[in-house]
């Protein structure tokens, strides 16, 4: 078993790719922007050097 916030191995799926999202808001601020500017690229750092691939997606959020 491996232990938490443990990242796969390439050997389990080589064909896979993870998915991750960002959330584009309509209005921004510093407290929208702040917790996830930068979360979805410094998981693809970690990954992109084990030839593990991901795609980031915008999800646009409309909080009001």
């Amino acid at each position: 078993m491996r232990p938490s916030g443990a990242l796969a191995s390439p050997g389990a799926f080589p064909a896979g790719v993870f998915l991750a999202g960002t959330p584009v808001f309509r209005e921004e601020n510093w407290l929208t922007r702040r917790p996830h500017n930068r979360t979805a690229l410094s998981i693809q750092r970690r990954l992109h050097p084990r030839g593990m691939p991901l795609v980031i997606m915008p999800m646009q959020l409309d909080v009001r």
